[in-house]
């Protein structure tokens, strides 16, 4: 399912040969998040390819040959479904802050107009960065990535690929806290009506809960694998939200 166009190839073929129109990074990458045309989306082959390894190694009673392969194409397959979506996500998060900076330059007889454009910048990022790492991680965690963790590791290679595997997840999981630690902080500052504080309370309460959960199930997983370090970012994630 990878033997084509990925992710990666095409920005990695970007970085060493540009494009014929002499496009910019911060372009493609703007293209990248957007999925224009296909760009850093992943096929249906790769989709579906993730789904066959997951229920395949699932069924594995016993060690096979095949079961490291079978957890390597997962973890291959799971990176190249969710990593345009994720360099998107992070390259609008960093445009988006330089906006912001640039905003609180404006004189103060401009304050209502800098508030409005604030909120439509704070809108537009919820939706281009705090949905889309909420929206991988919750990917990540479908039923074909909890039939794989839920299986032992068979093989060096196949601890290998599953410590990696996890890594990533833990990854996903700070980049979601740390948006949403953003978003709370953000929506603090910038509302002071009491019902739209009360929405983005319930809000922010609901996906703390997911995160607390989903924390949970990665640091069980990660001290099954011998890779407890890659939970020690998940203490740190909470108390910036609290």
């Amino acid at each position: 399912s990878l033997a084509g166009e990925t992710t990666a190839g095409q920005i990695a073929e970007f970085l060493d040969h540009g494009t014929s129109g002499g496009e910019s990074f911060a372009d493609f990458m703007k293209r990248c998040a957007a999925g224009t045309d296909g760009t850093c989306r992943p096929t249906p082959a790769v989709l579906c390819g993730r789904q066959l390894a997951a229920f395949a190694y699932a069924g594995i009673e016993e060690q096979l040959a095949s079961s490291p392969d079978l957890v390597l194409a997962f973890e291959e397959a799971s990176r190249e479904a969710f990593l345009g979506r994720q360099m998107g996500a992070f390259q609008t998060d960093t445009n988006t802050r330089l906006e912001w900076l640039k905003s609180s330059d404006f004189p103060a007889i401009v304050t209502s107009a800098v508030k409005n454009h604030t909120e439509n910048l704070l809108e537009s990022w919820a939706a281009n960065v705090l949905e889309v790492h909420l929206g991988v991680l919750a990917g990540q965690f479908d039923d074909a990535g909890l039939a794989v963790l839920s299986q032992p590791a068979f093989g060096p290679s196949g601890a290998a690929a599953r410590k990696t595997l996890l890594l990533e997840m833990s990854q996903s999981w700070r980049g979601a806290a740390d948006a949403l630690s953003l978003a709370a902080a953000r929506w603090n500052q910038l509302f002071q009506d009491e019902a739209t504080r009360a929405t983005k309370a319930s809000f922010v309460n609901r996906r703390m809960f997911d995160l607390y959960l989903v924390a949970g199930l990665l640091s069980d997983f990660n001290r099954a694998s011998g890779a407890s370090f890659a939970s020690g970012s998940f203490a740190s994630g909470f108390s910036q939200l609290m």
